[in-house]
């Protein structure tokens, strides 16, 4: 059976340093060295020291910020009129064409009253090529979204 030293081991336990102690004594000889001497260890000291420093001075930062009174918006200070403005609706129209004249023609007077295209896609729709026969043709197909707010 092991016996145990009681006096070693408070002596021990009390010479024990913190945590801190030790990284703030292992940062300051990874600082005392030449830089071009510098292990990759003492760079990562440095380098996470710096970090836990910039951390520090953002969160000092910040709460000084947030410490400011912010000045009143201008939106607060506006009147508000007496007659509101009616709200706008948004309103949405499909329109399908079967070949790009059509289509270009057709948005030009879509933009005139308001309408702005919101989406396009093209496609190919099927069609009867002969009555003799069950021929299928493809023919292409532009559709268009197209949307105002009034």
């Amino acid at each position: 059976m092991k016996t145990f030293d009681i006096a070693k081991t408070l002596t021990t336990l009390t010479t024990l340093k913190s945590v801190d102690t030790v990284r703030a004594e292992q940062l300051a000889a990874a600082l005392a060295k030449p830089a071009d001497q510098r292990t990759w260890g003492d760079r990562m000291k440095i380098q996470a020291d710096e970090f836990e420093r910039f951390k520090a001075e953002r969160a000092a930062a910040q709460s000084a910020f947030a410490a400011e009174p912010t000045p009143p918006s201008p939106v607060q200070y506006m009147p508000q009129s007496a007659t509101a403005a009616a709200p706008l609706t948004r309103q949405t129209q499909v329109k399908k064409y079967t070949s790009a004249g059509e289509y270009t023609k057709d948005a030009k007077k879509m933009a005139r009253q308001g309408w702005t295209v919101l989406a396009q896609s093209t496609g190919q729709r099927s069609g009867l090529a002969s009555h003799r026969f069950l021929v299928f043709s493809r023919k292409d197909q532009y559709i268009v979204t197209y949307e105002r707010m009034q």
